[in-house]
């Protein structure tokens, strides 16, 4: 009869240490994918008007991001630098040298081009940029790809943000009170 309890008892001990294992790999899982980075590359407009593309580095997760390096692929894509100079998109400091820490939250943008008199020639780029970076102790490599969707840009448009005319309207409505005393 002791045998017996014996047994069950150590079937019981055997199921409830399955049981713990379990639990302990899915407290790891998720704690992992709290606290691990979420790297992403997109297009943004600029405020000065919506056919100046800038590239967007984001990491949206909640883990510092480390060692993020960018492999470009696809078609060939000229972007412009300051003195309207031609380079690749490879050329891109950030790309080239890549990002050594990129914190939680953070967003790094850098100018890329305008659309402005090549809107049809560039929305049929296909352009693709993987990103490898590591999490905060460096043990664990995380890759994405993304394509550049120059396709989904609004098309020629140019105007301004409201707010860099602010300056201009504060001096109408003081010229408007001025009238009026």
């Amino acid at each position: 009869m002791i045998e017996i309890l014996t047994s069950v008892l150590v079937l019981i001990t055997a199921y409830y240490a399955w049981q713990t294992r379990k639990t302990v790999m899915i407290m790891e899982q998720t704690n992992e994918a709290n606290n691990r980075p979420v790297v992403s590359i997109g297009l943004g407009s600029r405020p000065e008007g919506v056919s100046f593309l800038d590239l967007v580095i984001r990491n949206s997760g909640n883990g510092l991001a480390r060692d993020v390096t960018f492999n470009i692929t696809g078609d060939e894509l000229e972007v412009e630098n300051i003195g309207s100079r031609k380079n690749r998109l490879n050329d891109v400091r950030m790309l080239a040298e890549g990002i050594k820490v990129l914190a939680p939250n953070e967003i790094r943008k850098t100018w890329l081009l305008s659309l402005i008199g090549q809107v049809d020639e560039v929305i049929k780029k296909d352009v693709h940029i993987a990103v490898s970076y590591k999490n905060s102790d460096f043990s664990k490599t995380y890759v994405d790809e993304f394509t550049l969707d120059f396709a989904s840009m609004p098309r020629i448009q140019l105007g301004h943000d409201p707010v860099h005319n602010i300056d201009q309207e504060i001096a109408k409505i003081r010229k408007a009170l001025e009238i009026r005393k």
